[in-house]
């Protein structure tokens, strides 16, 4: 299948001299279309760097980033903020969510400003449907529950048809029930649209909704494997690339 993801030699530090903390060291990582997977790490292991470096939110110290068959790492900041916009997907932990815009405005708010929200609109429609926000999307973001509010930020970053989504401790602000039906969601997003997923995890019952986890350790991929939808299978891979 066709990579919508690749990096090599990827590096990012912050600070200068002594107080220089290397985030991300001469990481490569690939990922075809269609995929769901996970990055795990512990804390500091850079795996936010590493999201927001692909995301073009940060810029690298070297190395390359493709996506969708764009070198990104050095694009001009408009040409950047465009594509973005057109072909990457965010999901935060925290919703992002604009609190004086109903629910329906946050989803098409990408696209209103891009001058594209009439042409997706049966793509909005379809999911709000697929994600249970039908009678919901006139409603502001504080008269959501927590796990509303996600679906919202969920729906808003497919509502392009992006290349590619990627979701930063996408269940971080849920509670356990909120959390599994996100996975759950996210995995039906992933078989019926055929979206490529890539999600930043600590927590191993999460990242066993991907197909496959890396596992990211001072700053550079020390594992991969598949998760068999197995939360113990995880742990397990996680607990020995971690020795």
């Amino acid at each position: 299948m066709k990579e919508i993801l690749k990096t090599a030699g990827l590096n990012k530090a912050f600070g200068m001299g002594e107080n220089e903390v290397v985030a991300v060291r001469n990481a490569s990582f690939s990922m075809v279309a269609g995929a769901f997977e996970a990055v795990m790490g512990p804390s500091g292991s850079g795996k936010s760097t590493f999201l927001h470096l692909i995301a073009g939110l940060l810029s690298p110290d070297s190395g390359s980033i493709i996506v969708e068959d764009r070198e990104i790492a050095g694009m001009p900041d408009t040409e950047l903020t465009l594509f973005r916009r057109r072909r990457i997907g965010l999901i935060f932990q925290d919703f992002n969510l604009i609190p004086t815009l109903t629910a329906q405005e946050n989803i098409e708010l990408p696209l209103l400003l891009d001058g594209t929200a009439h042409e997706h609109s049966a793509r909005i429609a379809e999911l709000v449907s697929l994600l249970g926000l039908n009678g919901r999307t006139s409603h502001f973001p504080e008269q959501l529950s927590g796990g509303e509010r996600q679906r919202v930020a969920v729906a808003r970053a497919l509502a392009g048809s992006p290349a590619i989504v990627l979701a930063d401790e996408p269940t971080g602000n849920l509670d356990s029930p909120a959390a599994r039906s996100l996975c759950e969601l996210l995995r039906k997003v992933n078989k019926e649209l055929g979206s490529s997923i890539l999600m930043v995890s600590h927590d191993p019952v999460v990242a066993a909704a991907a197909d496959r986890v890396h596992i990211l350790r001072d700053g550079h991929f020390c594992a991969s494997f598949a998760t068999h939808g197995s939360a113990a299978t995880v742990s397990e891979r996680y607990l020995a690339a971690m020795v």
